[in-house]
């Protein structure tokens, strides 16, 4: 009788340390799980605050050359005719318009190319209010694309993205256009050679289009 107890303590003895055993393989598992899951999460959100920094690099604003006024002020920007903002020109040069900036000065950038009512006068915008070329234009948008053949009744061309103003003329379906730049949904066309052989630079959608095959 005294044998069997024996037995029975030994066996009690045995079960307690392979449950506490498990336990602890248990607890040392999930917490190297746990830890490599907060790692692999901590490099995915590094990863993914790379890509976000990385897609928002753009030319500091201290870079001389060719601008466009942003694309997402359709009413146009001023221009103003000396440094200081005192005086400004009566109207706005519009959204998407070309600038060649030979001076920078107190967030204020000059230019000589300014098209239309300021040719060949120049003066005086807000860096903040205009893009650098490659920024504006990168290369991986650019390409050529054709009108979708079921936009049988031709596609609008917007003035600016934001469709508010549009142009007379539509493009056929199947015609070829060049994009220059794809943003929320519009794709905007530099030059664009009309029925009447009017060049005229706008938005158009970009489900109506398919990009050309090679």
């Amino acid at each position: 009788m005294a044998s069997f107890f024996k037995y029975l303590f030994y066996i009690c003895i045995a079960a307690a340390i392979f449950l506490g055993l498990k336990n602890w393989l248990s607890k040392s598992g999930n917490s190297v799980s746990k830890n490599q899951i907060e790692k692999n999460g901590l490099t995915t959100k590094e990863s993914e605050l790379k890509s976000q920094l990385d897609s928002n690099k753009s030319t500091p604003k201290t870079t001389l050359g060719h601008y466009f006024v942003n694309d997402t002020l359709v009413e146009g920007i001023f221009v103003y005719r000396d440094v200081f903002k005192k005086r400004k020109y009566p109207s706005k040069l519009s959204s998407m318009s070309e600038l060649d900036i030979k001076k920078i000065e107190n967030g204020m950038g000059y230019s000589e190319l300014l098209y239309g009512q300021y040719s060949n006068i120049g003066g005086w915008v807000k860096m903040d209010e205009v893009t650098y070329y490659d920024d504006m234009f990168p290369d991986k948008e650019k390409g050529d694309y054709l009108v979708k053949s079921s936009a049988i009744n031709g596609i609008i061309i917007y003035k600016d993205k934001l469709r508010k103003k549009k142009f007379k003329t539509k493009i056929a379906a199947m015609q070829e256009i060049q994009v220059s730049k794809i943003s929320n949904g519009m794709a905007y066309t530099k030059m664009f050679i009309t029925s009447n052989y009017d060049i005229i630079s706008g938005w158009v959608e970009f489900q109506y289009l398919e990009l050309k095959e090679k």
